[in-house]
């Protein structure tokens, strides 16, 4: 069986000497591949202080192992790519190494402003996908962008749509310029390129040149370059046109011997290349029946699924992020249109919260809430020493010492799973919650000192966070007045002054969102989804999330857990 693990190969280049995290992205990305390397799940080339001739060079060098991804990130311009011995590397000349490497099927141009250069590299080479920026970009988060795209994409082994989503929602924000666009470059985009550079757009984006690269992956992608199926038949059908004149040909020359010869050698030549296109192809549509019904159906899942995780939420999904704080809560509150559990899901999608962490509590003090909480942590622990009839102050500790030591540091100290508290706020009285996660904090606050992890708290990843949901029948301002009360007395108290966010309530879907996330997911005219549907869905839907959903649902021919899991039917 041949070698299929792909090849990438990297380039870094700072001929200004400004990029203070440039070298700080080198060593991360090697030390990320490094494993997966050593595993033969793929290899790769770092060139560093990258030239024209470098780059040439080591081509060159690792044609063998046929590269299927190039990565350049420095500085960069409409004009091309900024290299270390000061010249620029246009789009052309970029193209023009491409060509010669044909097996080179993704960029990642990780630069200031590239999104310029994709339309001629799309055009003239056999590359399928650039992920290029629209924009100026600070190359602190540039690092940052490059290490999340590859943690995705080669360590979880997604695919390259499924990558860029996850990419999406790490960085949406990440999209403020350093100065506004220069005229010269706007002016030379090409029209598509320039309705995407706008200020509020997600800096880095993902051109294609066609569908189905979007579901490339590390276990595919080298496969894929080595030959389409698109490009076989191409070859198949110029090679049959070819032969076919030839022929006309020789038979003309039926009475001209030195010239019959000639033509008959060169149909000779041309039947051979046709017969191992031929052979070719019968290998590519074996391969491609090589899926079984089920592993199509689950790619037709994944690819739907993968999409639903983007659908809307900006505005609250902006809001929220956990970077550097071990502690947090946030606060969402809408009606029963608004699908509130989509959003909590994206707020865990985008923290990178493990969803087999939760626990969740419906608040109502009818159902003596207030002690159910605790009650629910020692079932929850597994603490049979404790008595859950009679929960003394010192067991509260005891609990908290527990969650905190065996259960969020696994016993060494350090934080290595995230808890996460989903509490559903149902009753008008909500000053029992009030006190309950007082108590926790307060509780919290004394373990921590106990235990002697003030210092190491400060470099915890993982997290403790809250998410109190206020999901009424129907918006009521009455209601929603009540609720920001008891929030405002919360953060009043000390622990959530800093880290208890609250979201607006969830707006409706806008005819222009629904046909920019269909456009954003190009992935899904697989499935039959593509942009042209949105105005027919929001008619239908009116602009509510779970209307949405169920339209969505009912246009696919496979049943979706991922939706069905909100009760939607």
């Amino acid at each position: 069986m041949p070698d299929i693990s792909p090849y990438f190969i990297f380039a870094f280049a700072d001929p200004v000497g400004n990029l203070k995290f440039i070298a700080d992205e080198e060593e991360k990305i090697d030390f990320l591949l490094a494993y997966e390397r050593s595993n033969n799940v793929l290899g790769f080339h770092r060139i560093l202080k990258a030239t024209g001739p470098d780059i040439i060079k080591n081509f060159e060098k690792y044609r063998p192992q046929e590269p299927c991804f190039f990565h350049f990130s420095g500085h960069a311009s409409h004009i091309g790519l900024y290299l270390e011995d000061g010249k620029t590397q246009s789009a052309l000349a970029l193209s023009a190494i491409l060509t010669n490497n044909s097996a080179i099927k993704v960029l990642f141009l990780n630069a200031c402003s590239t999104a310029t250069l994709v339309k001629d590299i799309l055009d003239q080479t056999g590359v399928e996908a650039v992920i290029a920026t629209r924009t100026d970009v600070y190359d602190e988060t540039a690092a940052k962008v490059s290490l999340s795209f590859y943690e995705h994409f080669v360590v979880h082994k997604r695919t390259l749509q499924e990558a860029y989503n996850y990419l999406y929602a790490d960085y949406e924000s990440s999209c403020v310029e350093k100065k506004g666009p220069s005229k010269k470059r706007v002016a030379e985009m090409d029209e598509e390129l320039k309705a995407l550079d706008q200020t509020g757009k997600f800096a880095w984006g993902l051109f294609t040149k066609n569908a189905e690269i979007l579901n490339a992956s590390i276990t595919n992608i080298r496969m894929r370059s080595q030959v389409s199926w698109t490009e076989n038949e191409t070859r198949i059908q110029q090679l049959e046109e070819q032969l076919k004149e030839e022929e006309e040909i020789m038979q003309e020359a039926i009475n001209v011997p030195r010239l019959f010869e000639r033509s008959k050698k060169e149909v000779e030549r041309l039947k051979k290349e046709l017969d191992e296109a031929r052979s070719l192809k019968t290998t590519i549509i074996q391969t491609n029946n090589a899926k079984t019904a089920d592993e199509i159906l689950k790619e037709d899942q994944s690819v739907f699924e993968s999409a639903l995780k983007t659908l809307n939420y900006r505005n609250q999904r902006n809001v929220f992020k956990m970077e550097g704080k071990p502690i947090g809560g946030l606060v969402m509150t809408g009606d029963r249109d608004s699908v509130l559990d989509l959003l909590y899901y994206h707020l865990l999608f985008e923290n990178k919260v493990y969803e087999n962490s939760q626990l969740t509590f419906p608040f109502d003090p009818a159902s003596s809430f207030y002690d159910e909480f605790w009650i629910a942590l020692i079932k929850w622990l597994n603490l049979k020493n404790i008595n859950a009839d009679n929960i003394r102050e010192q067991d509260k500790k005891e609990i908290l010492k527990y969650l905190i030591r065996d259960k969020f540091c696994g016993g060494v100290g350090i934080a290595h799973q995230d808890i996460v508290f989903k509490i559903i706020c149902s009753n008008k009285d909500l000053s029992r919650l009030e006190l309950t996660l007082d108590e926790f904090w307060r509780y919290w606050d004394s373990c921590i000192a106990e235990l002697k992890l003030i210092t190491r708290m400060q470099q915890w990843t993982h997290k403790v966070l809250f998410f109190l949901i206020d999901e009424m029948e129907m918006l009521d301002a009455g209601r929603m007045k009540t609720f920001t009360q008891a929030v405002t007395q919360l953060k009043q108290k000390g622990r959530f002054n800093d880290c208890l966010q609250v979201l607006t309530p969830v707006d409706r879907m806008t005819e222009a969102d629904l046909e920019r996330w269909l456009e954003s997911q190009p992935q899904l005219a697989r499935i039959g989804l593509n942009a042209t549907l949105a105005k027919e869905i929001h008619q239908q839907s009116n602009g509510t999330i779970r209307q949405i959903l169920k339209i969505l649902k009912s246009k696919v021919k496979f049943e979706v857990p991922f939706i069905t899991r909100f009760q939607i039917n």
